[in-house]
């Protein structure tokens, strides 16, 4: 036996979830209507005036809710669902981009330990005292910062 889980109205409490339920029937609404279209005759003529009615109905039911529903869409995202792409290839996008400038972060911070390791051993090569005595204050300055944490 099928089940009509589809037809049945969904519980929703948060304003959003309306909303996004309201959007789910508009597409099932127009998947109904382009079928009704694609496959008409003279006698659907009512069929399709029904079915027109009833998106313009859902569609002023998600204008109330408008309103209500908290938070902002980006730019970049209206604009990619304008031109037909699906938004998820932006986020995998920006995914991308924030893993590329990770790996050349993480690339400057292994040069500056080279270039730390370098210096200090020079510098021990070089001022041996000095270097000591640094290394010392140095010590101290990350114990008693880790005492603090």
């Amino acid at each position: 036996m099928a089940s009509s889980d589809a037809n049945r109205p969904v519980e929703v409490s948060s304003p959003c979830r309306q909303a996004e339920a309201k959007v789910k029937e508009i597409i099932d609404t127009l998947f109904e209507l382009g079928i009704t279209v694609h496959e008409f005759q003279s006698e659907s003529g009512p069929v399709v005036h029904n079915r027109i009615s009833d998106l313009i109905a859902k569609f002023a039911q998600l204008d109330e809710l408008k309103d209500s529903v908290e938070g902002s869409v980006p730019l970049d995202v209206i604009s990619c669902v304008e031109e037909g792409r699906n938004p998820d290839c932006l986020m995998r996008d920006v995914l991308d981009q924030v893993a590329a400038e990770n790996q050349f972060t993480n690339g400057k911070i292994q040069s500056v330990r080279k270039f730390k390791d370098i210096l200090l051993n020079e510098l021990g090569n070089t001022l041996p005292e000095e270097t000591k005595a640094y290394e010392e204050i140095h010590k101290a300055k990350v114990a008693s910062t880790n005492n603090r944490l």
